[in-house]
């Protein structure tokens, strides 16, 4: 039986190899723009963020992505009821600064339209915002160091 190369076995594109990063991307931003909790529902009714499937079928997807993401470290989650509630930690908010910043999507000299242009600069703000967060938290873990040390 002959070597089946590893690499080329699927023959795919790159380019469509890397759909499921535009979905988790989608989630993630999702996440990111709208602050607090969120359910599969709540996720599944945004067209942001749902993959454009009817009722209980987007609920269901919704659902696998959001264990998924929870599985990977990326959402946390909290059980209210008969219902999960996620929101983003902060790999999952690492994660997304990465994945923009892979796809050019910070880059505004990449932007063609005015409204490409409102979004790398909604994203830039948003950006620096978690950036910011994300320094607060290290002056807060190193102040409470620096207390338990002396």
């Amino acid at each position: 039986m002959p070597r089946v190369d590893r690499v080329n076995k699927y023959r795919v594109p790159a380019f469509k190899a890397t759909q499921s990063g535009a979905v988790k991307m989608r989630f993630l931003e999702h996440f990111a723009s709208t602050p607090g909790a969120h359910s599969a529902r709540d996720v599944s009714s945004d067209p942001q963020a749902s993959d454009g499937r009817p009722g209980s079928s987007a609920r269901m997807s919704a659902k696998v992505q959001l264990l998924r993401y929870y599985r990977a470290g990326l959402l946390e989650r909290e059980r209210r009821g008969r219902a999960y509630y996620y929101t983003i930690t902060t790999r999952g908010e690492k994660r997304l600064i990465h994945m923009w910043r892979a796809r050019g999507l910070l880059n505004p000299d990449g932007a063609k339209t005015d409204l490409e242009r409102l979004q790398v600069e909604n994203r830039l703000l948003k950006t620096e915002e978690l950036l910011q967060k994300r320094l607060a938290e290290l002056d807060d873990q190193e102040a409470r160091a620096t207390e338990e040390y002396f």
